[in-house]
């Protein structure tokens, strides 16, 4: 176990441009410092390896990738150096070192590393040699980098050019402000060359002072860096430039009808034609002698039909076109690179070439025609850009096989690696159908499907498929690749890597695997579960904590507990959980009931416990919410409260109604006294009956309304009167009616209108909107004929149970009233209160 050191890991967070993470390889869950997540100039880190390589420089993103896979297979540590792009847009050198933890089989767990921003050291690199370029005397450095746009000069060359020194070199503006105007058209076409072609160049040109004094300057340069298959633009160019002025004026230039300018003309290596006003050939260099091969008397020959015996229309017009014009102008005309068909040789040529007018010994004006055969080094310069190409994607690749498919001919070169992985003899012809043939059945289709999409878009290859090996193994496979295009933009050649990533996905899918049990479990536990970093920040949720606070998983993932939807309905919770979050992340175990808010804004008490995930070295990395919904044990323990005062109400209440039936019956027939007595508390038992039976479905009013009223059976229907329709109601709303009948017969007799001969009770009820899918229910008891009544002056317990009682469990409306001339209860409830109609019928 490679043990890890949290007061260190604290210690580099505060040290600005360092930052620490951890990388479970088995879960692919990352953990960054704060520090780091500051250095990538991010608000949160990523949570994954893909997150991760999201942020890295996209020409570093395949490199890094690769690496890393090479990493996991073997070795303790590891170490390299990579870009990234932060939200702003800059980029930073990062230098990644870091250890990797295996299991007894070898494979990776963990990874603990180091992240350091050497950007500045890569800025005192550069300026340590602009300081070494800029001592040079009589001689100016430069660099230009190509894809940025951004050159830099040495103080040589400001001081060559006449020029203030300026960080923002604006060239256009010096090349057309500077730069003499013959000499500005063949300046710009060689650097535009000099852009898409490898290797060296020169060019001498004229430069004017700020005094006006024109010097020559000869720049000699080098075009580095393999060409960006996107736009075939090169990486960077580096050159130098002299003053040459005194050596121009030293060796003027020599006259074109002398001896000297005849020899060099036929001496030149390179192709000259000196072609008179009549288009005749009158001097031929060695080079041109070469390119023309296989015509004899040159000289004197008509130039237009010579090019037609080699080349073919339009190019032949075009160029005779650009002659005459040159010999009627004045005009020069250079064309850098004209790649054509030659009709005697079958094979296209590339040249760079150059039209002058000249004086001949005549007097007359003709034109040099100046052509340099590129066709060779045109073909090398591919073969360089392929080449680098290969041979860097495969140094990126480090342990990959790469490979590189001809779009043309369909042919494709495999690496040595690549044989190795995919288990083939490395004499067997590479092709892209033994590739495909290899390739598992189910992921056939998927792979051609992707590449011929890669191919017609431009678009990066990226593919995970298996491929069967000779020996019957199955590996699974990583492919990159990106397609090379030259010659406007026509996609010629794709280059890629396969790597080996059976071991990580086989990790992944154990990974993944118990990821899900874990969630199966969790999510048919019937708790509510999550879990959480040392912030507070959810990190996952099961399935009952989800639907109780209807909410989905990414909406609340990567937030603070105590700021979401169940949490922040109220201050005090809010500051609870998170003091008691706090408290677990030192490592104490916290338990307490809590009331979180659930969809619907519905309310359940939760028996709540914080633990705190504790690893071998003792840290604390995690916390796990675990809770019971504890609402009905809290319902339970109020209803037991509720039970108790009201047996001891109901005990009182019962030795009253007890004294009242009988001192009732001895007044009016003392002869049945015993028998009407036992009637009576007979009827009482069976309301006792009606409260606590929970098995009912249901049952119709006017039998619990007769029930309660069973100890005054003999007055139904004389001075008690029942009227209603057949109407059922349910089982709670039978025991809490029941109650209330009861609490109303007991006061009836005790105080109201039963208390006295002449008294009568109305009890009347109806059901009404049911034709309107509404129904209601409404209960009336009317007293009259009693002692005056008077409005209470204080509320007891009876009150309680007509008032708030009755409107709390069905959210009705309860009227009580307190007229002279007897007392008046009024009840209403909503259909809630009511039986469907297919049960009632049952009744």
């Amino acid at each position: 176990m490679i043990e890890k050191d949290p007061d260190m890991d604290r210690v580099l967070d505060r040290i600005a441009g360092c930052g620490t993470y951890e990388w479970h390889v088995l879960e692919n869950r990352l953990v960054w410092s704060e520090g780091l997540t500051k250095l990538y100039g991010l608000r949160r880190p990523p949570s994954t390896e893909r997150g991760f390589l999201q942020l890295v420089h996209p020409e570093d993103r395949i490199r890094i990738e690769a690496e890393i896979s090479s990493f996991l297979e073997t070795g303790d540590s590891y170490e390299h150096e990579f870009r990234i792009v932060r939200p702003d847009g800059h980029v930073r050198y990062i230098h990644d070192r870091g250890t990797i933890e295996r299991d007894a089989d070898g494979r990776a767990r963990f990874l603990h590393g180091l992240n350091v921003d050497v950007t500045r050291a890569r800025e005192i690199q550069v300026m340590e040699q602009e300081t070494r370029l800029g001592t040079a005397r009589g001689i100016g450095f430069y660099e230009y980098d190509v894809a940025q746009a951004k050159p830099w000069w040495s103080e040589g060359m400001f001081r060559i050019l006449d020029l203030p020194p300026d960080r923002d070199l604006d060239l256009d503006r010096i090349t057309e402000e500077r730069v003499h105007p013959e000499d500005r058209d063949r300046l710009r076409g060689l650097q535009y060359s000099a852009y898409r072609r490898l290797g060296p160049f020169e060019i001498e040109y004229r430069f004017f002072q700020r005094d006006g004094e024109v010097r020559w300057i000869r720049d000699r340069g080098e075009t580095v860096g393999a060409l960006d298959p996107a736009n075939g633009m090169a990486w960077r160019i580096r050159g130098t430039i002299t003053d040459i002025t005194e050596s121009k004026r030293t060796h003027p230039a020599t006259p074109a009808g002398s001896e000297t300018f005849r020899q060099v003309i036929e001496g030149a290596p390179f192709g000259i034609c000196v072609i008179d006003a009549d288009f005749r050939l009158v001097q031929v260099s060695a080079g041109a002698r070469e390119a023309f091969g296989g015509i004899d008397a040159l000289i004197g020959r008509d130039y237009r039909e010579l090019l037609r015996s080699i080349w073919s229309e339009p190019f032949v017009s075009d160029v005779v076109a650009r002659i005459r014009n040159t010999l009627d102008t004045g005009e020069t005309y250079r064309d850098l690179l004209a790649q054509e068909h030659r009709r005697d040789r079958g094979a296209d040529e590339t040249y760079a070439w150059a039209l002058e007018q000249i004086r001949l010994p005549d007097g007359r004006p003709g034109v040099a025609c100046y052509f340099y055969d590129l066709s060779d080094r045109t073909a090398q310069e591919a073969v360089l850009r392929e080449n680098e190409e290969r041979l860097h994607l495969s140094h990126e690749a480090a342990n990959m096989g790469a490979w590189d498919l001809d779009l043309a001919s369909g042919d494709v070169i495999w690496t040595s690696m690549l044989y190795e992985l995919l288990g083939l003899d490395p004499t067997t012809p590479a092709s892209t159908n033994l590739f495909f043939e290899m390739i598992h059945p189910e992921d056939r289709e998927t792979v051609k499907s992707e590449l011929e999409r890669s191919i017609e878009s431009g678009g990066n290859f990226d593919a995970m498929f298996r491929v069967r090996r000779p020996d019957g193994d199955i590996r699974h496979i990583a492919g990159r690749g990106r397609v090379i295009r030259h010659d406007g933009n026509r996609p010629v050649r794709m280059i890629g890597v396969n790597f080996d990533v059976t071991e990580r996905h086989r990790m992944e899918r154990k990974a993944r695997d118990s990821a899900e049990r874990l969630r199966l479990v969790l999510d048919n536990a019937l708790a509510f579960i999550g879990l959480l970093d040392l912030e507070g920040r959810i990190v996952e949720a099961n399935a009952m904590a989800l639907e109780a606070g209807g909410v989905g998983r990414d909406e609340i993932v990567g937030k603070l507990a105590w700021e979401t939807y169940g949490w922040s309905y109220d201050p005090e919770v809010a500051d609870r959980l998170r003091a008691s979050i706090a408290r677990a992340a030192t490592g104490e175990v916290v338990r307490y009931d809590a009331v979180a808010r659930t969809s619907g804004d519905g309310r359940v008490t939760i028996d709540m416990l914080l633990s705190p995930i504790i690893y071998d070295d003792g840290s604390v990395r995690e916390i796990v919410v675990s809770g019971f919904d504890v609402t009905e044990r809290e319902k339970a323990k109020e209803h037991a409260e509720f039970l108790m005062r009201e047996i001891n109400h109901r005990a009182k209440n019962t030795l009253s109604l007890v004294q009242a039936i009988a001192r009732q019956i001895w007044q009016t027939d003392s002869g049945e006294f015993l028998s009407r007595f036992e009637g009576r508390l007979r009827a009482l038992a069976h309301s006792h009956d009606l409260l606590v039976n929970d098995d009912w479905n249901g049952v119709r009013l006017g039998d619990l309304v007769r029930g309660q009223l069973a100890h005054f059976e003999d007055l139904i229907g004389t001075r008690i009167h029942l009227q209603g329709p057949k109407t059922a109601i349910t089982a709670e709303a039978a025991q809490t009616l029941g109650m209330a009948f009861h609490e109303l017969a007991t006061n009836a007799g005790k105080y109201g209108a039963l208390s006295q001969e002449n008294g009568h009770v109305d009890i009347i009820w109806n059901v009404s909107g049911a034709e309107h899918g509404d129904r209601r229910l409404t209960v009336c008891w009317t007293e009259r004929g009693g002692p005056p009544v008077e409005p209470p002056t204080r509320k007891g317990f009876g009150n309680i149970v007509l008032d708030r009682l009755v409107k709390g469990a069905f959210s009705g409306e309860v009227e009580l009233a307190y007229p002279p001339k007897g007392f008046r209860w009024r009840f209403t409830c909503s259909d809630t209160c009511l039986l469907p109609q297919t049960l009632s019928d049952q009744l």
